[in-house]
């Protein structure tokens, strides 16, 4: 077993453990999501160009850190729901457009009233 971190294409770390190092790289499973060797502090830390670099103030309960672990909850949310909007989707044009105004609603997050204080209720939800 070896200890690993997974940064963000913001260099941010989103996940860290231990595993089989022939899993290495399947740790990383977002887009943009890169594996690493090694132990880093996902408080502390974050990997600049290449390098981890222990930052000025720590990150866990900053308004930043919760920003950044958000968005990362909304891109998985768009990501998942990409299929819904190409031209070969099974989706009726009523459907697609339920996708359509849940996927803005999603991107229209950061400006949410209690952003980035967020409760699960805030979240939009797809409309059945």
């Amino acid at each position: 077993m070896i200890d690993y971190f997974v940064t963000n294409a913001e260099g941010y770390i989103v996940k860290k453990g231990q595993c089989q190092e022939r899993n290495l790289q399947a740790q990383a499973t977002e887009e943009g999501e890169r594996s690493f060797k090694g132990k880093a502090n996902a408080d502390t830390q974050r990997l600049i160009n290449g390098a981890l670099q222990e930052l000025d103030h720590p990150l866990s309960q900053t308004a930043e850190r919760r920003s950044v672990e958000l968005r990362l909850r909304r891109d998985s949310l768009l990501s998942q729901s990409d299929w819904t909007q190409t031209n070969d989707s099974p989706l009726s044009a009523d459907d697609q457009l339920k996708y359509r105004t849940y996927r803005q609603a999603l991107r229209d997050i950061t400006s949410h009233a209690n952003w980035p204080n967020l409760k699960n209720t805030d979240w939009p939800k797809l409309e059945s």
